[in-house]
């Protein structure tokens, strides 16, 4: 219900440390579950990726950001959405703190 009033939808959820498979689970998951929100209400909102910079790593994070980035391409290029794809080096959420993920990624 939540995507069919909005007009952009920016993406940041998803996991990067834990069991490989969870991660890949979760963040392949995440991905189609919002491009499945949004052909179910009909919609195609502006949809803004944050991508990482970790995105091209062989490790299951990387894998699995590859993944929803073709993922959200694929639903983008089938609907005619617009979709950025912005690649940042950190995000940190709850609960998250300066630096954690920089670290661990390095």
């Amino acid at each position: 219900k939540l995507v069919q009033s909005v007009d952009v939808l920016v993406h940041f959820a998803g996991q990067n440390r834990g069991a490989a498979e969870e991660i890949e689970a979760t963040n392949v998951g995440l991905a189609n579950a919002l491009v499945d929100a949004c052909d179910r209400t009909g919609v195609t909102p502006h949809l803004i990726n944050a991508n990482s910079v970790h995105r091209n790593r062989p490790d299951a994070y990387g894998r699995s950001k590859r993944e929803a980035s073709a993922i959200f391409v694929a639903w983008s290029e089938r609907t005619g959405a617009r979709l950025p794809d912005l690649v940042l080096p950190q995000v940190s959420g709850e609960p998250g703190r300066p630096g954690w993920g920089a670290r661990a990624c390095a």
